[in-house]
């Protein structure tokens, strides 16, 4: 991310703006991301705390 992506992101959560990001470490590709997100959710471990800021 670059400094202006991090303002705009900072901006957007103190106008109330709910934002999510989806990144997954140790994904290969974009398909493999998605697939590890949508199981997450499924299975329940996606959110926690630690998704939050």
């Amino acid at each position: 991310m670059t400094r202006m992506t991090i303002k705009a992101l900072q901006k957007l959560r103190d106008d109330g703006v709910k934002v999510a990001v989806l990144t997954c470490y140790g994904a290969s590709n974009i398909a493999d991301a998605a697939e590890r997100y949508a199981r997450a959710v499924r299975d329940g471990s996606f959110p926690a705390e630690e998704h939050s800021f």
